[in-house]
C-alpha cells in the first residue's frame, strides 16, 4: 500500500548487524482475508515459548460487526517466517482489544483477552504434523473460557502460576 495507508499484510525484515540502516524484506503474507484493511487494527504479535511460532491478532474497529482474526506463523531456526500455518476468526465481533498471550510452558497454547466482551479464552493448536521445516499445526480451537463479569475487562492476559 501507499505510505500511510493501512496494510492487510504482516511483513518480516532483517537488519544487518554491520549497518543498522540496511533492511530487506524477507517474508510478506496476508494477515486478513479479503477485506477493507482500514477497518482492522493490529492487536498483538507474540512469540511462542520456544520462539518457533509467531501468534498475531487483528481486530476490527470496536463499533463494527466484523469478526477479528488470530493467526499463527511457523518460524525457522533463525527466526525468519517460513509460512502462515492458520488464520481463524475470533469468537466475537468488534472489540477494543484482542491481545494474544502464548503460554510460557507450551507452544500449543495461547490466551486471548477480549475487551469489551469481558472474557479470556485459551486456544490450543491442533492438527499437528511433522514437515521438513518442523512441526506445523492446521488450526487452533478454544479449549477454555472464563467470563469476568465486571462490565468489560481484559485488554491483556498473562500466564501465572
Amino acid at each position: 500500500p501507499a505510505r500511510g495507508q493501512p496494510s492487510r499484510c504482516l511483513s518480516s525484515s532483517s537488519i544487518s548487524p554491520l549497518d543498522i540502516l540496511s533492511c530487506f524484506s524477507s517474508f510478506h503474507t496476508e494477515r486478513l482475508p479479503d477485506a477493507n484493511s482500514s477497518n482492522y487494527w493490529s492487536a498483538e504479535v507474540m512469540l511462542s515459548a520456544s520462539g518457533r511460532y509467531l501468534w498475531a491478532t487483528a481486530r476490527p474497529s470496536p463499533s463494527s460487526s466484523w469478526t477479528g482474526y488470530v493467526a499463527c506463523f511457523l518460524l525457522a531456526d533463525d527466526g525468519n517466517m517460513v509460512r502462515p500455518m492458520f488464520r481463524i476468526p475470533t469468537t466475537e465481533a468488534g472489540g477494543a482489544a484482542e491481545a494474544v498471550s502464548p503460554a510460557p510452558w507450551s507452544d500449543e497454547y495461547a490466551a486471548m483477552a477480549h475487551h469489551p466482551g469481558g472474557y479470556v479464552e485459551v486456544l490450543k493448536m491442533e492438527g499437528r504434523r511433522e514437515t521438513g521445516q518442523g512441526v506445523e499445526y492446521a488450526s487452533a480451537k478454544v479449549v477454555a473460557r472464563v467470563d469476568i463479569g465486571d462490565g468489560g475487562c481484559c485488554a491483556n492476559a498473562i500466564w501465572y502460576s
